[in-house]
Protein backbone atom coordinates (compact mmCIF):
# COMPACT_ATOMS: atom_id res chain seq x y z
CA UNK A 1 0.00 0.00 0.00
CA UNK A 2 1.29 3.42 -0.90
CA UNK A 3 2.00 5.95 1.82
CA UNK A 4 0.36 8.60 -0.39
CA UNK A 5 -3.27 9.39 -1.07
CA UNK A 6 -5.21 12.08 -2.88
CA UNK A 7 -6.30 15.11 -0.87
CA UNK A 8 -9.75 14.64 0.65
CA UNK A 9 -10.89 18.14 -0.37
CA UNK A 10 -13.29 17.95 -3.32
CA UNK A 11 -11.59 18.84 -6.58
CA UNK A 12 -8.01 18.61 -5.27
CA UNK A 13 -5.75 16.03 -6.90
CA UNK A 14 -2.67 16.75 -4.76
CA UNK A 15 -0.97 13.76 -3.15
CA UNK A 16 -0.04 13.74 0.53
CA UNK A 17 0.98 11.22 3.21
CA UNK A 18 -1.92 9.12 4.53
CA UNK A 19 -1.27 10.36 8.06
CA UNK A 20 -2.38 13.86 6.99
CA UNK A 21 -6.02 14.91 6.67
CA UNK A 22 -5.47 16.99 3.54
CA UNK A 23 -2.69 18.37 1.38
CA UNK A 24 -0.33 20.96 2.82
CA UNK A 25 -1.87 23.74 0.73
CA UNK A 26 -5.37 23.17 2.08
CA UNK A 27 -4.11 22.53 5.63
CA UNK A 28 -2.19 25.81 5.66
CA UNK A 29 -5.28 27.56 4.28
CA UNK A 30 -7.30 26.65 7.38
CA UNK A 31 -7.60 29.20 10.17
CA UNK A 32 -5.29 28.30 13.04
CA UNK A 33 -8.19 27.85 15.52
CA UNK A 34 -9.66 25.11 13.28
CA UNK A 35 -6.30 23.35 13.01
CA UNK A 36 -5.81 23.64 16.77
CA UNK A 37 -9.28 22.24 17.48
CA UNK A 38 -8.60 19.24 15.26
CA UNK A 39 -5.22 18.51 16.85
CA UNK A 40 -6.67 18.87 20.36
CA UNK A 41 -9.52 16.46 19.57
CA UNK A 42 -7.06 14.02 17.99
CA UNK A 43 -4.73 14.05 21.01
CA UNK A 44 -7.34 14.08 23.75
CA UNK A 45 -10.24 12.05 22.31
CA UNK A 46 -8.96 10.06 19.31
CA UNK A 47 -10.09 9.81 15.72
CA UNK A 48 -13.30 7.92 16.46
CA UNK A 49 -14.67 10.48 18.91
CA UNK A 50 -17.57 12.80 18.20
CA UNK A 51 -15.32 15.73 19.09
CA UNK A 52 -12.75 14.75 16.47
CA UNK A 53 -15.38 14.09 13.81
CA UNK A 54 -16.98 17.51 14.41
CA UNK A 55 -13.59 19.24 14.22
CA UNK A 56 -12.72 17.29 11.08
CA UNK A 57 -16.00 18.25 9.43
CA UNK A 58 -15.43 21.91 10.30
CA UNK A 59 -11.98 21.74 8.66
CA UNK A 60 -13.27 19.97 5.56
CA UNK A 61 -16.21 22.37 5.21
CA UNK A 62 -13.93 25.39 5.44
CA UNK A 63 -11.47 23.95 2.90
CA UNK A 64 -14.36 23.23 0.49
CA UNK A 65 -16.11 26.55 1.08
CA UNK A 66 -19.17 24.90 2.68
CA UNK A 67 -21.14 25.88 5.77
CA UNK A 68 -19.97 23.41 8.45
CA UNK A 69 -23.41 23.48 10.07
CA UNK A 70 -25.00 21.93 6.97
CA UNK A 71 -24.41 18.19 6.73
CA UNK A 72 -23.70 16.92 3.26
Amino acid sequence: MSDLRTCLVDGCDAQHPRRMLMCRSHWNGLPKPLRDDLWRAYREDGVFSDTYMAAREACMAHAEGRDPRVLS
